[in-house]
């Protein structure tokens, strides 16, 4: 099974684009706060390891399914990029999780769809002046954006692609990462 997964900060557009290509895709139904511990500080190690379970659970889950290609609109290894504290125990257990899924004939494939840090912050107040983003999540992540965005520079050699959304019309990038999609699952 091929795995395919949109990484990055918040407000790169990464569900934007899942939105826009889902109906053409199996996407995996996992996200962050529909997960057990999102009720807990969204920063914490605690709440990250819970919906990095539950999203390698969902993994496995759809390759029993049969599965041959499947689209996510992040990743656990984002989850590490907002952890105040104890990010090399996450990722390393993160990491962990996706060689065990390669042992069992799932290729995971990331690309990072990212922005400016202005751009993001932007879009990240539009969302929640629109009433499209939780307040409380918000003011947890606004903060460790800049930090990040360092952890995404500094980890790139852990993406396939890298997609920048700053200036870009969402459907040009649609069109852009869903040529990556293809260009994936036949490697």
């Amino acid at each position: 099974m091929t795995l395919i997964s949109l990484s990055g900060p918040c407000g790169s557009g990464k569900s934007t684009l899942i939105k826009m290509l889902g109906s053409k895709f199996d996407c995996l139904g996992v996200n962050y706060r529909s997960s057990k511990g999102a009720d807990l500080d969204p920063t914490s190690y605690e709440s990250k390891l819970a919906y990095s379970r539950r999203w390698f659970q969902a993994v496995l889950g759809e390759a029993q399914k049969g599965k041959t290609l499947i689209v996510s609109d992040r990743s656990p290894f984002d989850s590490v990029g907002y952890l105040k504290t104890m990010q090399d125990k996450l990722k390393t257990e993160v990491l962990s999780n996706f060689a065990m899924l390669a042992s069992q004939g799932i290729f995971h494939f990331a690309i990072l769809i990212t922005a400016s840090s202005e751009q993001l912050k932007r879009r990240i107040r539009s969302r929640i002046e629109n009433g499209e983003r939780n307040d409380f999540l918000t003011n947890k992540e606004l903060p460790l954006l800049d930090k990040s965005l360092k952890y995404f520079a500094d980890n790139v050699s852990f993406f396939d692609f890298v997609v920048d959304t700053s200036d870009a019309d969402p459907v040009q990038s649609a069109i852009e990462i869903e040529a990556l999609f293809f260009k994936l699952a036949h490697r």
